[in-house]
């Protein structure tokens, strides 16, 4: 998707993939689950991981948007 949105909107360092492996339900019934948010620059994505974690959520950051 984010290569979409490159393709359509240009590049964009600021620009944030959040994925799983997880569920909604998970995340609304606070089980232990896990996301990964990837953006080119590191800053982005350290922001988006402030932003999602919990207790229950862990987010890894990557710079890697496209695996």
């Amino acid at each position: 998707m984010t290569e979409i949105l490159a393709e359509v909107f240009g590049p964009r360092p600021s620009r944030c993939a959040l994925s799983g492996p997880s569920h909604a339900e998970e995340v609304s019934r606070r089980l232990p689950c896990s996301l990964v948010a990837a953006a080119a620059a590191m800053e982005t994505a350290r922001t988006v991981q402030d932003l999602f974690m919990t207790d229950w959520v862990r987010v890894y950051t990557s710079q890697d948007v496209t695996a």
